[in-house]
C-alpha cells in the first residue's frame, strides 16, 4: 500500500480523487448514458459500476480486514473537498445508523439512492396525473438525450403490464438498475451534484451567547410548550375496518376490475394516512404526530413499535413525506411478495403449476382460475415461475394488504 497523508490507497492503486476523475469521465461517455438498456450498455455500466464501487471502497478503507469507520471515511471525503459535517451526515446515511460501513451497507445505500433518483426522474417525466404516458415519456427521454424513435421503442419494454401508461413501480424497476453508476458519482464524487439533503443538513456553528446568571434565570418566564393537535384517525380506522368486510377485494385478483378496485383503495388509504397523521397540515408527518396517531388507532400501537415503524419509513432521517411513505409501502410489498414466493416454491428455486395451484387454493382461489393465473404470471411461458416473475406480479397486488398489515394487523 502507498500512504497518502492519512488516507491509505489499497492494491487498486487509486486515490479517492483518481476514482472521482474516472467516474466523471465514464459518466460523460456516450456509451455509458444512464438510459442505455440494451445488452451491451447494461453490461458496460454494470462492469464499470462494480469497478468504481470496489475502487472507492478500497481507497477509503485503510484496513482491509475491518470495515470503514467514521474517522477514515470523513478523512477520505475531505480529500475531495467535502465538508466534515456533510461527510458525517453521508456516513450516517450509508452506515444506516451503525458505526461502520461494510461492503454490503455500501451496496444497500447505492441501491436505495438509485431508486430515489429513479423516483425523481419519474416525477419529472409525469404530467398532472400519477402516470407517464407515451408522449410524456418520449419528451422526457428526448430531454435526457435519447432519440425520440428509440424512446418510443423502449416505452413498450418499460410498460410491463401493457396498459398504455407507466406507473411509478414500472418506471422505478426499469430505471433504478440503470442509475447505479450515476448514483455512485453524485453521492460521493461530484461536489456539484451532492444531494441537497446532505448540503442542506450541514450543521452551522451556533453563535456564542451570553451566559445567564442565576438571578436572571429566576425572573425569566418559561416558554409555553406548543400543544400538538390531537390526531383524528376515525376515517382511517373506518377504512381499515371496511377491508375485512369487503370480500370482493382479494390480493390475487388480477382482472382489470380487480386491479382498478385495489388501486383506488390503495390511493384512498395512503391519502387517509397522510391526512389523519399530519395534524399540523405541514404536508409531512413528524415523529410525535406519528406516535400519537398510532396510539389512537384501533387497536393502538405501542410507542416502541411506532418509533420502529417511523424509523423504517424515514430510514432514520427527517420526517415522513408522501414520497417516503410510497417508497416504504413499495419496498414492503416487494418483501411480502418474496415471502409468499418462498412459501410457495418446493425444494428447487422455481414454482411449478402444481405448487402454484395448491398455494392459491389455500388462499381461496379455485384450481381452474389458479391454472389460468399461472399462465399469466409465467411471463416467458417456460412452464415455471421465477422469483422475478412472481415478485413483479405480486408486489403491485399486495399494496393494500401491506397497509392493512403495517397499520392494523401489527
Amino acid at each position: 500500500k502507498i500512504r497518502l497523508g492519512i488516507l491509505h490507497v489499497s492494491m487498486s492503486g487509486k486515490s479517492v480523487e483518481a476514482v472521482v476523475r474516472r467516474a466523471q469521465q465514464d459518466s460523460n461517455a456516450k456509451a455509458l448514458q444512464w438510459y442505455d438498456d440494451n445488452r451491451k450498455g447494461k453490461t458496460a455500466k454494470q462492469a464499470k459500476f462494480l469497478e468504481i464501487r470496489k475502487a472507492l471502497y478500497d481507497a477509503v478503507n485503510s484496513n482491509p480486514k475491518n470495515p470503514i469507520n467514521r474517522k477514515e471515511f470523513c478523512q477520505a471525503m475531505e480529500k475531495i473537498n467535502m465538508s466534515k459535517p456533510s461527510a458525517k451526515l453521508l456516513f450516517a446515511d450509508v452506515a444506516s445508523g451503525g458505526r461502520t460501513i461494510s461492503f454490503a451497507k455500501l451496496d444497500g445505500y447505492l441501491d436505495r439512492t438509485a431508486t430515489k433518483y429513479a423516483i425523481q426522474k419519474f416525477k419529472a417525466a409525469r404530467g398532472r396525473d400519477r402516470y407517464v404516458d407515451l408522449k410524456e415519456f418520449i419528451n422526457f427521454m428526448y430531454r435526457e438525450g435519447m432519440p425520440r424513435s428509440r424512446a418510443k421503442r423502449i416505452y413498450a419494454t418499460v410498460d410491463a403490464n401493457m396498459d398504455g401508461h407507466l406507473t411509478l413501480v414500472e418506471f422505478r424497476d426499469w430505471a433504478s438498475e440503470l442509475l447505479k453508476l450515476q448514483a455512485i458519482e453524485q453521492e460521493f464524487l461530484d461536489k456539484a451534484n451532492w444531494p441537497t439533503s446532505v448540503r442542506s443538513r450541514q450543521s452551522v456553528a451556533p453563535a456564542k451567547q451570553k451566559t445567564s446568571t442565576k438571578s436572571e434565570l429566576k425572573h425569566t418566564p418559561k416558554a409555553k410548550k406548543k400543544e400538538t393537535p390531537k390526531p383524528d384517525v376515525t376515517a382511517l380506522n373506518q377504512k381499515l375496518s371496511n377491508l375485512e368486510t369487503k370480500k370482493g377485494i382479494k390480493w390475487y385478483d388480477d382482472s382489470r376490475a380487480g386491479r382498478t378496485k385495489k388501486q383506488a383503495e390503495y390511493e384512498a388509504l395512503r391519502k387517509a394516512i397522510m391526512n389523519s397523521f399530519d395534524t399540523n397540515s405541514s404536508g409531512k408527518i413528524g415523529k410525535n404526530e406519528f406516535v400519537a396517531a398510532l396510539a389512537a388507532m384501533k387497536p393502538p400501537m405501542g410507542k416502541k413499535n411506532a418509533l420502529r415503524l417511523y424509523n423504517d419509513i424515514t430510514n432514520g432521517f427527517g420526517t415522513i413525506s408522501m414520497a417516503k411513505l410510497d417508497g416504504y409501502l413499495d419496498k414492503t410489498a416487494v418483501s411480502l411478495a418474496i415471502q409468499k414466493y418462498k412459501k410457495m416454491r418446493g425444494s428447487d428455486r422455481y414454482i411449478d403449476p402444481k405448487e402454484f395451484v395448491a398455494y392459491m387454493e389455500d388462499e381461496g382461489l379455485s384450481s381452474r382460475k389458479a391454472r389460468t393465473l399461472f399462465r399469466k404470471v409465467d411471463s416467458n411461458h417456460d412452464g415455471r415461475i421465477r422469483l422475478k416473475e412472481f415478485r413483479d406480479w405480486a408486489s403491485d397486488n399486495l399494496k393494500v394488504k401491506v397497509i392493512e398489515q403495517q397499520f392494523m394487523d401489527f
